[in-house]
């Protein structure tokens, strides 16, 4: 059976099994049609994997429902129970926890898997689905359009403040290109939430997956989105996160980023509102043969709109690291100003990275700046702690842990964040 009549029968599975409108049927065959139309991506040939783009799946492999990446997120704030965090688990294809906080669902806020929201909440789901990130843009955004199986929908009425952070994990043991996660975020006028995203991934054959996250901020809403993946070396990956925000609107992204293979991460907040502002922010933490393109790009096209855009990086073993920031201002993008910060450290002679900042100004009156640094730790501080008693070991992690600090400020659920640092340190900080 060729490629294309694989996909057509997963789309027709798909839509049959889940009963699914005929609106999304019709978007699944239009983005079926694209991929099968368009060329390969300049950055990442997903079919050089070996297991190809629909490798039959195993459903009945067993998939733990706790890995390290997970944990320090799902204990609860402090003096809530355990069971209280607000969650949805995929393993492998299987929901397997979904729990929504009382106080949270009482205020009108949605948190579903998308393919029961597409049913139940139609006309929220329909005017966002594929209208940030279109099909057209590249073939494997395409493909995920055809036939993602697994996503979270999250909507948050005007001016609800969700004050509890909402979790959405995609466990994977499972080879092959067949599942590919979705996440779709509408946040009304004045509302606020705070998501936190993850992946990951323990493979024992070649594996690749598609994440396509979508972000509407209405106007003078607030969204906050961590995003994590931790994937092993048998996992090829894209990630693209794409925001639009209305007049007023405030977006925080942070990628963190730990693993190995090979992946894309390329995540967009278009300013179309005036006022509008974006914090894109990428953490990465990188061992073994990690390939890894990251690209932050904040499009500016409303007046008065303001971007952050900063990574730090640090490298061990034969990680490789490209990372780039991008502002453009288009015509019309009047008193824009953008800020673009990338630093890394590099613990080993066979790490790379390559940082690349760019502004492309097309307005009067746009302004930016940018900074970028990359080296080794400093061989006079770690001279200076262990004088005073300090083993380098212990000196080694503490600058290191200085050095990533700045990214978690006002990050969602940074405690947690800094339990996984403090994990990879112990085990790669000394190398």
């Amino acid at each position: 059976m060729t490629t294309d009549a694989v996909g057509k029968q997963l789309v027709q599975s798909l839509t049959t099994q889940r009963q699914e409108p005929s609106w999304l049927r019709e978007l699944r065959t239009v983005a079926l049609e694209a991929y099968e139309r368009l060329p390969e991506s300049d950055g990442l040939d997903l079919r050089k994997r070996t297991a190809g783009p629909f490798l039959p799946q195993d459903p009945d492999r067993a998939c733990p429902e706790r890995w390290e990446i997970m944990t320090p997120f799902q204990q609860g704030e402090k003096g809530r129970k355990k069971a209280e965090v607000s969650r949805l688990v995929y393993a492998n294809e299987v929901k397997t926890t979904h729990f929504l906080d009382a106080e949270v669902a009482e205020n009108g806020v949605i948190f579903a898997d998308l393919s029961l929201a597409v049913r139940v909440f139609p006309s929220l789901v329909k005017p966002y689905l594929g209208q940030a990130v279109r099909v057209e843009r590249d073939k494997w955004v395409a493909l995920s359009g055809a036939i993602w199986n697994t996503g979270v929908f999250v909507y948050v009425p005007k001016n609800v403040k969700a004050r509890l952070p909402l979790q959405a994990w995609w466990q994977r043991t499972i080879g092959g290109g067949q599942m590919h996660p979705r996440l779709l975020i509408v946040a009304e006028a004045g509302s606020e939430v705070t998501v936190i995203a993850g992946e990951v991934s323990k493979l024992t054959e070649p594996g690749f997956s598609v994440f396509v996250g979508e972000v509407f901020a209405q106007p003078g809403a607030q969204v906050r989105l961590a995003f994590l993946q931790e994937h092993d070396a048998q996992m090829t990956r894209t990630a693209l996160i794409r925001s639009k925000l209305a007049r007023d609107a405030k977006v925080h992204v942070l990628v963190h980023e730990r693993g190995s293979g090979v992946g894309q991460v390329d995540v967009v907040a278009a300013l179309e509102g005036d006022r509008s502002e974006a914090r894109l922010d990428g953490l990465v933490l990188g061992a073994g043969n990690l390939q890894l393109d990251l690209s932050l790009h904040a499009e500016h096209l409303g007046r008065h709109t303001g971007s952050r855009l900063r990574t730090r990086t640090v490298l061990t073993e034969q990680a490789r690291v490209t990372c780039r920031a991008v502002a453009p201002c288009e015509k019309g993008a009047v008193g824009a100003h953008s800020t673009q910060e990338e630093q890394a450290i590099l613990l080993s002679a066979t790490a790379q990275v390559h940082p690349i900042p760019m502004q492309i100004g097309n307005e009067e009156g746009e302004s930016s700046d940018h900074a970028v640094s990359v080296g080794a730790l400093s061989q006079e501080q770690l001279f200076y702690l262990m004088a005073r008693g300090l083993k380098e070991a212990q000196a080694r992690k503490l600058l290191l842990k200085s050095f990533l600090s700045p990214m978690l400020e006002q990050t969602p659920m940074a405690l947690s964040h800094e339990v996984l640092i403090e994990k990879w340190l112990d085990r790669k900080g000394g190398k």
